[in-house]
């Protein structure tokens, strides 16, 4: 069970951010995970979105989001399908999920398939936010980096 409240970056309009409460994610899906951010990187798509609501042809809508997409995370929940991780895990979060079946995909050019997604890209939240659901497949467990003392945040 999640240790605190969720609370994330949530930018309402160009250069209106802030930390506020947000909605808990709710239990994962049978292959996705709950997750608890340790560090995000800020990239220069998150600066473009704060400062002018938009990123190429992204553009922020009226409905709040959250930026940060560049994440190391702590498992919390694991779906029931999940079997390469567990709760306390620490992993690299891969932000894009693409759909699995295309031809991209099929031949490991997954960033080309056409149905793909990704955190912080309108209207698909970002991770800048204690908890949030992921699709297993795109977490990857590392054991020998300390988030905290090397850039981490609280």
């Amino acid at each position: 069970m999640p240790s605190k409240p969720n609370q994330a970056f949530v930018l309402r309009a160009p250069n209106q951010a802030k930390l506020e409460p947000y909605e808990m994610p709710g239990d994962p899906g049978p292959d996705e995970v709950l997750c608890r951010t340790l560090a995000v990187g800020i990239c220069g798509s998150d600066i473009h979105y704060w400062r002018d609501g938009k990123v190429g042809t992204f553009i922020l809508g009226n409905e709040p989001f959250v930026l940060g997409h560049e994440t190391a995370a702590e498992i919390v929940r694991c779906g029931k399908n999940v079997l390469h991780l567990k709760p306390g895990d620490r992993v690299a979060v891969e932000p894009t999920v693409s759909c699995g079946d295309c031809d991209y995909c099929l031949n490991d050019q997954y960033n080309l398939c056409p149905q793909i997604t990704c955190h912080a890209t309108p209207p698909i939240d970002g991770t800048l936010q204690h908890y949030f659901i992921h699709t297993a497949k795109y977490c990857f467990k590392y054991d020998s980096f300390n988030c905290k003392k090397n850039f981490g945040f609280n």
